[in-house]
């Protein structure tokens, strides 16, 4: 019998413990987990704070019977998120795939309440949002006719090409939003790492803002990989200055330690749908992600994870003094590394202490996601193994 989620793999290890940011394992023992969980758990495995805050509430009260039914920690914990991203609304989802499903059918209900015929969506490719079958179609794996518009994004490798491809990308996406009045929004990562870590521009947000303002259609951004602190506040959008009218949260909005995601909503969209808007689940919303997004959201530090970019930094000029990298690319708690010498296997990486993408088995880059509760210990064994794979 298989687990059949994911294909075959030779770097598949056995666990036989978590704690902090370590993965125990009975081929290689203590690995440096350098990927946080898939970037979900970025206050760190085990962490007490959020386990006692999920057992409290399970204790208090597990379940919300209906979705008319709240709670005083259900409302603080919208309260909370309005006032950080200062939006007006929220509709719970399950996982991250989940919460832009949920973005993607307000904006379509916002707009057939509006009586316009605006049922199109643009996204970017390379791209991610999820693994049902609206989520790839956004990034141009399968289709649905007469619904999504996959745009070139701008697929760079080396920093000093960014503001090139970025200004290609945005004409593109100026001619489609000018060529057809039945595009109703644009949907954009915070952070894309599907093909390689690129960070958006500053120019880039503020333009795409512009374009969509210009253009009347709505921003959707799915900050499932860049929210909640990774960047440095919960939402990135925080960072430039800049509103979206839709944005996602989930993966390490419960810091991995339950299923929970959020659509986040502008004060007009808020106020057109919210008497007769319904998107329903069985865990709505799942209370022990209510009690560990509350605690995850205290835990939110924007000087640590600036800190903590230095600290990266500082790591990464030693590594290319040595020569034993390239280039390398800090944002927040996310880094990527390009090689030398490559490829580099998983089972290099194994072999030296580090966890890697279990989908790859040869890396000629590597990307990281730095925990948040990272300490001198963390700084000190990640150099040091990055150093003995590398050499």
């Amino acid at each position: 019998m298989i687990a059949l989620n994911f294909p075959a793999s030779d770097n598949i290890l056995r666990a036989t413990g978590s704690e902090k940011y370590w993965i125990d394992t009975e081929e290689h023992g203590r690995l440096l987990e350098t990927l946080c969980g898939n970037t979900a758990f970025i206050f760190g495995f085990n962490n007490q704070r959020i386990i006692d805050s999920i057992t409290a509430q399970q204790n208090q009260l597990s379940y919300l019977v209906h979705t008319n039914y709240t709670c005083d920690d259900n409302e603080r914990l919208i309260k909370q998120l309005c006032t950080h991203g200062n939006f007006h609304g929220v509709s719970y989802a399950v996982s991250g795939t989940d919460g832009v499903e949920c973005a993607v059918a307000i904006n379509d209900y916002y707009w057939t309440l509006k009586g316009q015929n605006k049922s199109k969506i643009v996204s970017f490719s390379p791209g991610y949002h999820g693994i049902t079958y609206l989520a790839r179609a956004l990034r141009g794996t399968g289709t649905i006719k007469d619904k999504i518009i996959v745009t070139q994004a701008p697929s760079w490798t080396h920093l000093a090409h960014r503001q090139y491809y970025e200004t290609l990308s945005l004409q593109n996406l100026k001619q489609l939003l000018a060529s057809d009045q039945n595009i109703g929004a644009v949907i954009m990562e915070s952070i894309p790492w599907f093909a390689g870590l690129r960070p958006w521009s500053e120019k880039w947000w503020l333009d795409i803002r512009a374009l969509c303002t210009e253009h009347a259609v709505n921003l959707i951004i799915d900050d499932v990989m860049g929210g909640m602190g990774k960047l440095g506040p919960v939402f990135s959008h925080s960072v430039y200055g800049i509103q979206p009218d839709i944005a996602v949260l989930g993966k390490s909005l419960t810091g991995g330690y339950s299923p929970l995601s959020v659509a986040c909503t502008s004060k007009e969209i808020t106020d057109t749908i919210k008497d007769t808007w319904e998107y329903g689940h069985t865990w709505q919303p799942n209370m022990m992600g209510v009690a560990a997004a509350l605690t995850a959201l205290t835990m939110i530090d924007v000087p640590t994870v600036n800190q903590i970019s230095e600290r990266l930094c500082a790591i990464y000029d030693n590594l290319k003094r040595k020569k034993l990298i390239d280039e390398y690319l800090v944002a927040g708690l996310m880094s990527q590394l390009s090689f030398p010498r490559c490829p580099i296997t998983a089972q290099q990486l194994h072999q030296h202490g580090l966890t890697c993408n279990f989908h790859v088995s040869e890396f000629t880059s590597l990307m990281l996601c730095t925990p948040m509760i990272a300490d001198d210990e963390y700084f000190v064994e990640l150099e040091t193994r990055l150093i003995k794979v590398l050499e």
